[in-house]
C-alpha cells in the first residue's frame, strides 16, 4: 500500500482514513470497495503522485460473529485511491452488513488479524520499494462498520526523509539504507502492539509496545542514485513506518551507500528548524511527517 501526503509548513500531514462499501451484483454476490478520502484545508491542493493508493495483492481480513474472511483486491484495482476487492460467494457473510445489524471488524495486513483483535508488528528492518516508498504490507490498519461502510484507520505513523544530490557532488550519490533512531532509548519506534476490538471500535490513546526497538533500518529494494545536474536537483523520499507519540524528542539519522559506507549524519531535534513549534516531530498516527531536504555529496564519512 502506497501512501498520502499533505504539505503543511514545515510537517506534511494527511489523516487516514479508508471506507469500505459494498455493492450488488447481478449474480448474487458481492464486492467490496476502499476510498481513501482526501481532507484539504488552508487552500492546498494535492499531487497525485502522493495519493495513497491500493496495490496489487492487498489483501484485508474481515471478522463477523466469530468468522473470518479474506478479501483479496481484484485485477487492474491497484493503483487507485478506491480499489475493489473480491467477495465471490460471501453474500451471507455479508449479509449482516447489508442489514446495518451487527458489527464487522477489519485489518489490513491480512497477517495481523488475531481473531478477536489485532497483533500489529512493525519491523526494526524495513524495505522501500522505489515506486511505493514503503513494501506492500508494511503500513498496518484496522477499522470496524459505520453503517453498510467499513472505515479502517491507521495505527502507525509515517516519517518521511527528504535526500538530494548535493550541488558540490562531483560523482555518483547512490543511497543503499538509513537507520533512523531515536536518542531516547525508551522510544519504540518497532515492536508489537496488540488491538482489542473494543480498541477498535474506540481506538483512544497510545498502547503499550511488546519488544521494542528504538531504532528502524530502512534497506532500499534496489540502491536509490540521488540525481541532478548542480542547478536542478530532485528531491527523493524515504518513508519509515512506526509507532505513535515516538521521536518527541532528538533523533538521528544515518544513511549509508549501496557499498554500506556511510555518507550523511544527521541529528534532528524541534529547535533545528521551527523553535516555537513544541515536538513539530512527534508521530502521529493519523499523519505523515516530512522532515526537511538534507543534501549529500557521496563523501565517505569516517566511522
Amino acid at each position: 500500500m502506497k501512501r498520502i501526503v499533505r504539505m503543511m509548513g514545515l510537517c506534511a500531514l494527511v489523516a487516514l482514513a479508508f471506507t469500505s462499501c459494498k455493492k450488488k451484483e447481478n449474480n448474487g454476490n458481492l464486492t467490496l470497495k476502499a476510498t481513501m478520502p482526501q481532507t484539504v484545508s488552508n487552500g492546498r491542493t494535492w499531487n497525485d503522485g502522493n495519493i495513497l493508493k491500493w496495490s496489487e495483492n492487498d489483501e484485508i481480513k474481515v471478522l463477523h460473529n466469530g468468522e473470518d474472511k479474506t478479501f483479496m483486491i481484484m485485477s487492474g484495482e491497484e493503483n487507485n485511491k478506491t480499489a475493489t476487492f473480491d467477495a465471490t460467494g460471501e453474500g451471507d457473510f455479508l449479509a449482516d452488513l447489508l442489514t446495518n445489524d451487527s458489527v464487522y471488524f477489519a485489518y489490513y495486513p491480512n497477517a495481523i488479524s488475531t481473531g478477536d483483535g489485532a497483533k500489529v508488528v512493525i519491523e526494526s528492518t524495513q524495505t522501500m520499494n522505489a515506486t511505493q516508498r514503503f513494501m506492500t504490507n508494511t503500513y498496518p490498519m484496522f477499522g470496524t462498520n459505520n453503517g453498510d461502510n467499513i472505515v479502517f484507520n491507521s495505527n502507525a505513523g509515517v516519517l518521511r526523509i527528504q535526500l538530494q544530490k548535493d550541488t558540490q557532488a562531483t560523482g555518483a550519490v547512490k543511497v543503499g539504507s538509513l537507520e533512523l533512531t531515536s536518542l531516547n532509548t525508551n522510544d519504540a519506534l518497532a515492536g508489537e502492539v496488540t488491538y482489542t476490538n473494543d480498541y477498535v471500535l474506540n481506538p483512544n490513546g497510545i498502547l503499550p509496545v511488546a519488544n521494542p526497538s528504538n531504532s528502524i533500518i530502512l534497506n532500499c529494494e534496489t540502491p536509490v542514485e540521488l540525481t541532478g545536474d548542480g542547478n536542478v536537483n530532485p528531491t527523493y523520499a524515504f518513508d519509515f513506518v512506526l509507532f505513535e507519540g515516538t521521536l518527541a524528542g532528538q533523533f538521528n539519522l544515518k544513511v549509508r551507500n549501496d557499498a554500506g559506507e556511510l555518507i550523511g549524519d544527521f541529528t534532528a531535534s524541534a529547535s533545528d528548524t521551527n523553535p516555537d513549534e513544541n515536538n513539530y516531530h512527534i508521530i502521529d498516527r493519523k499523519y505523515v511527517t516530512i522532515m526537511p531536504v538534507k543534501a549529500l555529496t557521496g563523501a565517505v564519512i569516517p566511522e
